[in-house]
């Protein structure tokens, strides 16, 4: 009984180290985000994606005239400063203080999932 005792306390401040934080997402590396889905950076600043604001793509199974474009929202938060970025797929890019995301993807999927990589700004 004892050794619970003592286990209980280890297995409760494990599950707070972990429970919240956000998969780190290093530098020339990409991540598939959902919406609302948060990867901390390599400097431990935040980025969330927030969604699509607009979407005029031509979906791969149709014959569009245009290919069209979309609008893609993300939060930046680095430590009490936070903006909002928008990233359309024609640019593909935004600098983010320190490093450069760049939007490598975005499905079709109801909503959409995002490929992001960052790298060191120039």
């Amino acid at each position: 009984m004892r050794h619970l005792a003592f286990l209980l306390p280890l297995a409760l401040l494990a599950g707070c180290a972990t429970a919240g934080d956000a998969r780190v997402l290093v530098a020339g590396t990409e991540a598939t985000l959902s919406v609302g889905e948060t990867v901390a950076l390599p400097d431990a600043s935040r980025l969330t994606y927030v969604g699509v604001t607009s979407d005029s793509r031509c979906r791969p199974d149709v014959q569009c005239i245009q290919a069209g474009h979309a609008v893609v929202a993300f939060r930046h938060v680095a430590g009490a400063d936070s903006h909002d970025v928008a990233v359309d797929t024609r640019q593909g890019t935004a600098d983010l203080g320190a490093w450069r995301l760049t939007l490598a993807s975005l499905d079709f999927s109801a909503p959409p999932k995002a490929t992001v990589r960052i790298d060191a700004a120039r």
